[in-house]
Formats: structure tokens, C-alpha cells, sequence
């Protein structure tokens, strides 16, 4: 009886991982929905551009290892790239949005290819791939938060500009403005300091939030005026900082609390509270961890950049679910609710 049952557990082994191993193939290859969607049209910021990925060069060329590489394949539907680096939801909105009055001022803090003239370059292939596109995929956020809200927090605590310009100079020639955020921490040299830039902050998210809310319809709204067959797939903000500690010793990780509870308002907005919320399919990925970060380590300016965005790995999983939401037609979008994102709830409730 022993030998029986143990050769059902080893059989009972076997085919499950037989079906992983099949199920995996159909996620990464041969998909049910191959060929239903002939362009696959891909936005957003430098994750959707696929930055620090193998084979990854710059902003709209081509990305062999990033999720929107192996979505486009898994579809075999024709690639439309337009991933960016320092793109917040304003910069998709300027592209889209004729009636829009774009604020320039960010472009002179950021270090991604943000300027009006950068834009203006492509912005007919923009407005053409939107309109052409079958499957459209965004991932916007992050930006908005991290390049965005807290530079102008920084700006506020360090006048006059002379130290605004010694700091910039630090990380002068980054590619994303958000490495700016670990000089803020270096900067930061008292507890008085950072309970004030964390005051500063908080006061001016709430106007941060209220914008990307605005900003986020506006771009859901107008796509659906160009292209109203397109099927969205929304891709939740990264938060940068999600598997950050403050020293490599640290056991509470409270600085990856902090910046999920905040990213979760934006998550939040796009996921349960836009009025478009139900009209196009929702991909979470915060589970997702980056990599590991202390702000106290020697070394973090040069380890940085990779290690906030996701890895080869990362991306495979992100494709993997998207192509899952349009397999089951939005029938596997998650349905759990992190600590953070309830709290972002009540946060919302009472602002």
C-alpha cells in the first residue's frame, strides 16, 4: 500500500510538473491569443522602455529581454515601441493631447529625453501608433512621484539655487532624474532635516495625486476617442524603492513601506477609482521586488539604476501576465489588496 501511494505521489508529481512546464510555454510562446492583435502598441516610462534589460541600448529601440519585446511575440503582432525614460503621465498626455498646457519646467531638472523639442521629434509616430494599435499597453507612475514631486520637495529645503546646483551636479549626466533621490538622502544630515522634507513632501502630494488622477483620465479618454476598439492594458507604478532599506543591517524595511503606501494612491486610482477603471484590463505587479538597495551603502550611486527597475527575469514575469489578462479577457487580474494599498484607501477617504 506504501509503494502504491507512493507511486501516485510520484506520478501526481510529475504531470504537475509537466503542466507548469506546458503552461509556462503557452504564457512565453504559443499563446491562445496569438494573432488576434495585429500592432501592439507599448507606453510609458523607462520600465516600459525596457532600461537595464540584457541587450537594452536607449529609449525606443529595441529591447530583446523587456515584457514588451516578449508580449510582441507572444501576440506576433508588430511592435510599436514608445517606452521613455523620465516620461510622467503629463509627457503621454502632451503627446495625445492637443488641448493640453504642458509645464516645460520639469524637463530642466530631469535628465530624460523630456525636452519639447525630444518630444516633438516623434510625437506623429506617437499619435500613429496609438491609432493603430490593437493591444496597448501603459506603465506610468513612477515618474510622477519620484522625478516629480519629490525634486520639488528638495528644491523647497535647499535654497538658494547655488546649493540646488551644487547637488545637481553630483549625479550630472544620469539618465533618470530619480538617482537625484539618493542624493537628497546623502544630503539629508539631520533628523530635523528629514522629518521637514517628509512634511514638505506629504504636503505637496496631495496636488501631485490630484494631477496624476486628471492626467490619467485625460490619456484613458483621448485614446478611446482615437482608437475606440483598442484594448488597454494598464500595468501598475513601479515604486522604485520597493526592496530599499536605509542600512544594509536593517530588519523594518520602512522607507519601502513608505514609497509603497504613496505609490499606492496612484495604483489605487488606476486600478479601483478612475471612472475608466472597468473599461480596460488592470496588470499588478507590485508583488514584484527590485533590487536590493541601502542608502547608506558606499556604493549606491553606481549600483542604482539597474537595481530600480526590474530584471531580465522581472520583465518575463510582467509579459507573462499580461498576455495571461488577455487570455482569460481580465478574468486573472488580482484580487488582493496589499497593507499599503489599504491604507492608501483611507489615505484617499480623508484627503
Amino acid at each position: 500500500m506504501r509503494k502504491i501511494n507512493r507511486r501516485v505521489v510520484s506520478a501526481f508529481l510529475t504531470i504537475a510538473i509537466v503542466m507548469s512546464m506546458f503552461s509556462y510555454t503557452l504564457s512565453a510562446g504559443a499563446t491562445s491569443v496569438a494573432g488576434k492583435y495585429k500592432v501592439y502598441t507599448s507606453l510609458g516610462d523607462s520600465n516600459a522602455a525596457g532600461y537595464a534589460t540584457t541587450g537594452y541600448i536607449d529609449n525606443r529601440l529595441p529591447a530583446p529581454e523587456a515584457y514588451k519585446t516578449k508580449v510582441a511575440n507572444a501576440l506576433q503582432a508588430e511592435l510599436r515601441d514608445f517606452g521613455t525614460g523620465g516620461y510622467r503621465t503629463n509627457e503621454i498626455r502632451y503627446m495625445i493631447d492637443p488641448d493640453y498646457a504642458m509645464d516645460w519646467s520639469y524637463a530642466e531638472i530631469c535628465q530624460g529625453q523630456v525636452h519639447k523639442s525630444q518630444l516633438d521629434e516623434y510625437k506623429d509616430d506617437y499619435i500613429k501608433a496609438v491609432e493603430d494599435a490593437d493591444i496597448l499597453t501603459i506603465l506610468i507612475g513612477s515618474n510622477d512621484f519620484f522625478g516629480d514631486t519629490f525634486g520639488t520637495a528638495f528644491a523647497q529645503l535647499y535654497m538658494p539655487v547655488e546649493k540646488l546646483e551644487e547637488i545637481k551636479a553630483k549625479v550630472d549626466g544620469e539618465t533618470d532624474f530619480g538617482a537625484k533621490v539618493l542624493t537628497v538622502i546623502d544630503e539629508l544630515d539631520s533628523i530635523v532635516k528629514v522629518i521637514n522634507f517628509v512634511t514638505t513632501l506629504l504636503s505637496l502630494l496631495s496636488d501631485k495625486v490630484d494631477e496624476f488622477q486628471e492626467n490619467w483620465d485625460a490619456i484613458i479618454e483621448r485614446i478611446y476617442e482615437m482608437n475606440p476598439d483598442v484594448q488597454i492594458v494598464a500595468i501598475s507604478p513601479i515604486n522604485s524603492f520597493n526592496n530599499t532599506k536605509l542600512s544594509e543591517d536593517s530588519t523594518v524595511d520602512f522607507v519601502a513601506f513608505f514609497f509603497d503606501m504613496i505609490l499606492a494612491r496612484f495604483q489605487n486610482y488606476i486600478r479601483f477609482l478612475s471612472p475608466y477603471a472597468k473599461t480596460y484590463y488592470y496588470c499588478d505587479i507590485t508583488d514584484m521586488k527590485l533590487g536590493e538597495l541601502a542608502f547608506t551603502d558606499p556604493d549606491i550611486m553606481s549600483k542604482y539604476l539597474p537595481l530600480v527597475h526590474h530584471t531580465d527575469e522581472g520583465h518575463t514575469e510582467i509579459a507573462n501576465r499580461v498576455v495571461e489578462l488577455l487570455e482569460t479577457e481580465g478574468k486573472s487580474q488580482s484580487k488582493k489588496i496589499s497593507p499599503a494599498a489599504m491604507l492608501a484607501l483611507a489615505w484617499e477617504a480623508i484627503d
